[in-house]
């Protein structure tokens, strides 16, 4: 099987969920090029839950905690810890994927997403 969006053929079975680009785009990928790791291709595009909440719900995009509170959540764990921040992406992603939300790949690097970036950073 194949997951297919506005990105095209995607020939992995899975596609990471983001709370934005900047783990993935801005971290990953310069701490693999300083380590001379090979990054694969399927870190070059995922799924972009605030972008998806933000759609779906035809609402303002906002943080983890804004989508958890929309569906009466609270942050679990401690914020800005990667595995704590990642279950709860999953949490939001599992609620919009429960109301009929169509989790497919809408960001990444080099990839024209259909939304615009904010002027002067998030």
């Amino acid at each position: 099987g194949k997951i297919s969006g506005n990105a095209g053929d995607f020939k992995y079975k899975f596609v990471f969920a983001t709370d934005g680009p900047w783990d993935l785009q801005k971290f990953l990928n310069p701490e693999c090029q300083r380590k001379k790791i090979p990054r694969p291709r399927y870190y070059d595009m995922w799924a972009n839950i605030r972008y998806h909440f933000a759609e779906f719900h035809h609402s303002r995009r906002g943080n983890i905690n804004k989508m958890l509170g929309h569906y009466r959540l609270e942050f679990q764990g401690n914020a800005h810890s990667g595995l704590d921040d990642s279950k709860n992406i999953a949490r939001i992603a599992i609620e919009l994927a429960r109301e009929g939300c169509k989790l497919d790949i809408n960001d990444g690097i080099r990839f024209k997403s259909r939304y615009p970036r904010p002027r002067g950073g998030r």
